[in-house]
């Protein structure tokens, strides 16, 4: 629930008219990743798929790790991946993902947000991602204690696709 609503945060955040909009529309499910749509005013679409984490370690009740990835054709922005730990990072850290034997980074950081430094670093994650079956990623938070989460990589493919099809950035 803390998910959803955080999600919904983000989004309202992201869209300067959010008062005029409703929540985001769910696609589908597919395995362990959801696919939604959100409408802005003018028929503006932004989808993006995410999914919670499998394995959380140091498991904490109040903490919710997941992932999102976002394509958004109106801002000409495909691929571009969201990770939020559960925790705020430490300033100027790097969060580590390894899927398969590829080991990339998350290596711009604020709050509780990281993302890639560029398209091409988000390409790239999500090309592993999608060949890859699950994903472990470490970060750090503001009292340097590390964090190791896991995430299945089922049905990324299939969700991935369909917010391709519904969201497509030219």
């Amino acid at each position: 629930m803390i998910r959803a609503l955080s999600i919904l945060a983000a989004f309202a955040l992201a869209a300067p008219a959010a008062a005029q909009v409703g929540p985001p529309k769910r696609i589908a499910s597919f395995d362990a990743w959801e696919a939604y749509v959100f409408v802005e005013p003018g028929n503006k679409k932004t989808c993006f798929i995410t999914a919670s984490a499998t394995q959380i370690n140091p498991k904490i009740p109040a903490r919710e790790p997941y992932i999102m990835i976002r394509q958004a054709p109106a801002a000409k922005v495909a691929d571009e991946v969201s990770l939020y730990p559960g925790y705020s990072l430490k300033k100027d850290s790097k969060v580590g993902i390894k899927v398969g034997k590829d080991d990339l980074e998350l290596t711009l950081v604020q709050g509780d947000t990281a993302w890639a430094k560029d398209a091409d670093a988000d390409k790239a994650l999500v090309k592993a991602m999608r060949a890859g079956k699950d994903m472990t990623v470490r970060g750090v938070n503001t009292r340097n204690e590390t964090s190791t989460d896991s995430y299945s990589l089922a049905g990324f493919g299939r969700a991935y696709d369909a917010i391709v099809k519904e969201c497509p950035v030219k």
